[in-house]
């Protein structure tokens, strides 16, 4: 009976050890390797999402506050009247307002002078 129990054991891991199961065992690691692998890039990815998304939150924060406070000045009649005078130019009875007008000539040669330096550069650099 001994004798048959090994023979039988060793028919077990003749195939346990042939080659095709272990094929079989190695395809399997590796369909298991690269679905974790994939698995690990999704978190990374959904973790640097997170980190931008949080920080879009921060900054929303910081924005819904300052409207808030913006809108709770206007709500005062200062606030209301300050921004009437900035957006609409309007004044009090009995007030006098001076406009500033800048001149567009001098915005207009401030560019060309640039485009003028600009291109003295290049001449320089080629050597005309």
């Amino acid at each position: 009976m001994a004798f048959r129990e090994i023979q039988e054991k060793k028919k077990i891991e003749h195939i346990i050890y042939s080659w095709p199961i272990i094929l079989a065992i190695f395809a399997i690691l590796g369909t298991l390797f690269w679905g974790t692998m994939k698995q690990w890039k999704a978190k990374i990815f959904l973790e640097k999402n997170i980190a931008g998304l949080e920080q879009k939150l921060q900054e929303t924060k910081k924005e819904s506050f300052l409207l808030k406070n913006t809108l709770e000045s206007l709500n005062t009649p200062e606030g209301l009247d300050r921004e009437a005078r900035e957006k609409f130019n309007l004044k009090k009875e009995g007030e006098e307002v001076a406009v500033f007008i800048e001149d567009k000539n001098e915005m207009v040669s401030a560019t060309t002078t640039k485009k003028v330096e600009i291109w003295e550069s290049v001449k320089k650099f080629f050597n005309f």
